[in-house]
């Protein structure tokens, strides 16, 4: 077992105590937010849409309530504001062009520690799976051109269920994907729907937040909250190898 050096006194735990029953089995990522840096780059392309058709533009909250929704239920957000979805679906559009000029001048950003637990997941052996509320040409152009492609053998969208988060339906059949009961698999998620989501389908919701912080019901659902993906790697290793109560979890952070 290998972990970076700040996480030692996880290490010292870990080594010094008896195996428990696994508790993860499978490993659920969400995309936008959460493996890559593309919620700042959302914000800023529907402000620029909504100024392109003439509208005064929204505090950036206004939107936070958009992640991880269905391109459908975007467009009907705009069209509510601007009773008009040809100019609905432009202001929507405008935030594949900023991924579009993201990707192309190279400034389409990981999240840190992603590519650290990718690898732990690797040498685990443990089932992982993207399952994501974009199209899935999208995951997988962005998957395939951040050169992280190879460690997923799967990827679900939500394209392929009824509902869209904060409904379960996504990450039921990302665990189905992978042959993973609900029960052991561990969502990774950054948004409030997401782990909305996630714990009405009784998974392990971790909320890794971006641009919106985790409020109090919330951080309630959460089996745990991590400022970087890195940070969830000791956290499985605790919950898969060893026994510990949750304070003593908590102590260590």
């Amino acid at each position: 077992m290998s972990f970076p050096k700040k996480f030692d006194k996880i290490k010292r735990k870990y080594d010094g105590n008896d195996k428990g029953d696994t508790m993860i089995k499978g490993v659920i990522f969400d995309m936008d937010g959460l493996m890559f840096d593309t919620e700042s780059l959302t914000v800023a392309a529907f402000q620029r849409g909504m100024l392109k058709e003439g509208l005064d533009p929204l505090p950036d909250h206004a939107f936070a309530h958009l992640f991880g929704r269905k391109l459908s239920e975007v467009v009907a957000f705009f069209e509510t504001a601007t009773h008009d979805h040809a100019a609905a679906e432009r202001i929507t559009a405008e935030r594949e062009r900023y991924i579009e000029q993201a990707l192309a001048g190279g400034f389409f950003n990981q999240k840190p520690g992603l590519v650290a637990l990718l690898d732990y997941l690797r040498a685990e052996g443990l089932p992982h799976i993207v399952a994501s509320s974009s199209p899935r040409w999208q995951i997988e152009r962005n998957l395939k051109a951040t050169h992280i492609d190879d460690y997923f053998e799967q990827i679900f969208s939500s394209e392929q269920v009824a509902r869209a988060k904060p409904a379960p339906d996504v990450f039921l059949g990302a665990a189905a994907a992978m042959g993973v009961s609900p029960g052991n698999c561990l969502v990774l998620e950054d948004s409030i729907n997401g782990i909305q989501a996630a714990a009405a389908g009784g998974m392990i919701p971790v909320m890794i937040p971006d641009l919106r912080q985790p409020d109090a019901e919330t951080r309630g659902m959460a089996a745990a909250v991590f400022n970087n993906l890195e940070q969830v790697i000791p956290w499985i290793a605790l919950q898969n190898k060893a026994k510990y109560q949750q304070e003593e979890l908590d102590g260590a952070q």
